[in-house]
């Protein structure tokens, strides 16, 4: 979940929302210049799907005592984040091999950068070594797998797999960024600059990495008002939240 504040409340994003624009900036990023990517469509559904694991969180997303709002992603407990991690690559073996180990891959990644401290609990540092160990061992065998057929043929290789788990991390990152908002100082996402433009929903990126002058990034969102102090009242205020279209002008530096 992630969570805006406007001055007619709180916005909520999901993450698979959010994972939509990721899908949408795959679609549209260019060929030359800032590398092109193979295989094509397993790329961009990994990159569109990366976030399938919080599907049933976010369906009923837990109460975060402390805002009396949803958990947003970076305020999850750590329990809770190893457990929908877990089941994202059983999830996405639905759509297929290469998308499943991809999104696995970026998972054990996020949790490789950001996994506990050295000073945190015992049996959360457990929890964080048998996910990863779990997936690495998964991740062995869908490479074995793939490697057996003949249209990844060199697809499986070392350096293409980690060429194509950065660039979802490098979308990942951009669309948190886009939905969050960038702020008047702006941000930065690996080589490029994201900055605010004319308006709160247009951003300006350098370099310039998509296709065309411009291009309109899209998801849906909620609407809630006032915080709450149980989850019941929480996932009411939730089911009677009318959805509605949240876009985003992307466009070159000036």
């Amino acid at each position: 979940m992630l969570i805006r504040a406007d001055d007619d409340g709180a916005v909520l994003i999901s993450q698979p929302a959010h994972a939509w624009i990721s899908g949408q900036l795959a679609r549209a990023w260019t060929e030359g210049e800032h590398g092109s990517f193979v295989p094509h469509e397993e790329v961009c559904l990994a990159a569109e799907q990366h976030d399938i694991g919080w599907l049933q969180w976010e369906v009923r997303p837990t109460l975060n005592p402390d805002t009396g709002l949803p958990y947003s992603f970076r305020e999850m407990p750590r329990e809770s984040h190893v457990q929908i991690w877990g089941r994202a690559r059983r999830y996405a073996m639905i759509y297929g091999r290469y998308p499943a180990l991809l999104i696995s891959m970026h998972g054990t990644g996020l949790f490789e950068r950001f996994g506990p401290s050295d000073d945190a609990p015992r049996n959360e540092k457990m929890l964080v070594d048998t996910y990863l160990r779990r997936e690495y061992a998964s991740q062995r065998t869908l490479v074995e797998s793939l490697a057996a057929d003949s249209r990844y043929e060199g697809l499986v290789e070392p350096d293409v797999l980690e060429r194509n788990r950065s660039l979802i991390s490098l979308w990942d990152g951009m669309s948190l960024m886009i939905c969050s908002g960038v702020g008047p100082d702006g941000a930065s996402m690996g080589e490029f600059a994201l900055n605010p433009g004319a308006h709160e929903h247009e951003i300006r990126i350098d370099p310039w990495p998509l296709r065309g002058d411009s291009l309109t990034v899209f998801c849906e969102a909620r609407r809630i008002h006032g915080t709450f102090e149980r989850q019941t009242a929480l996932h009411g205020a939730l089911n009677s939240a009318a959805q509605f279209t949240i876009e985003f002008e992307l466009l070159p530096a000036d």
